[in-house]
């Protein structure tokens, strides 16, 4: 599953450059951009990849120090389906990337919100390409970036052929519900068929 969340934030990040010819280019005298910005940008394309799940960003986490992280993909009202939080800076600011990964490390993927993956983005707008750094929690790490070159044919977004998109809602929306009812065995059970159901989604093509 890692390397499936790692070739969607490549691709959404790949395909937010190829939709957005101009993405960054304001007037500078009135307009300075801030990160937030390419954390809205980034999360519209992600949206694409993974509908069965709600999206939100800057957020405020009031038992982790009021830290935002800046995108999530989970189920709202519920810890029991925290999949993805992603961190992004831009290449003018790459001290920031240490300062993210410690974040995942020791908010999102602890206490009560355990995500599954974290991923830091560095993003740089001027060439056109960025470095994803990616930790699976629980997995040992492998902070070697993923660039545009590490996987340079994008995913499509799902066409929902194979499997029905009504299938990963309803079984995203099992989940949560059994974590948020501390039917603790069931949950797992559920989360497990949640993933082999959407790698299946994305298998090549016999």
């Amino acid at each position: 599953m890692r390397d499936l969340v790692a070739h969607i934030l490549s691709s959404s990040l790949q395909n937010m450059f190829q939709a957005q010819s101009d993405l960054s280019l304001f007037v500078p005298q009135e307009t300075q951009e801030r990160e937030p910005n390419l954390s809205f940008h980034l999360a519209t394309e992600l949206r694409r990849y993974l509908p069965w799940l709600s999206c939100d960003f800057d957020v405020t986490k009031g038992r982790h120090d009021n830290q935002r992280p800046d995108i999530v993909f989970h189920k709202r009202a519920s810890n029991g389906l925290n999949f993805l939080v992603v961190e992004v800076k831009r290449s003018t600011n790459p001290e920031g990337v240490q300062h993210d990964l410690n974040k995942i490390r020791n908010h999102w993927f602890a206490g009560t919100l355990q995500y599954d993956f974290g991923g830091s983005v560095l993003i740089d707008v001027t060439a056109r390409d960025f470095e994803i750094r990616l930790l699976a929690r629980g997995f040992p790490e492998d902070l070697t970036p993923i660039t545009q070159a590490t996987l340079p044919q994008p995913l499509s977004p799902p066409k929902f052929n194979r499997v029905r998109r009504t299938t990963l809602v309803n079984l995203a929306q099992r989940t949560a519900t059994a974590a948020a009812a501390n039917r603790t065995a069931d949950a797992a059970v559920l989360k497990r068929q949640l993933a082999d159901t959407v790698r299946a989604l994305y298998a090549p093509a016999n």
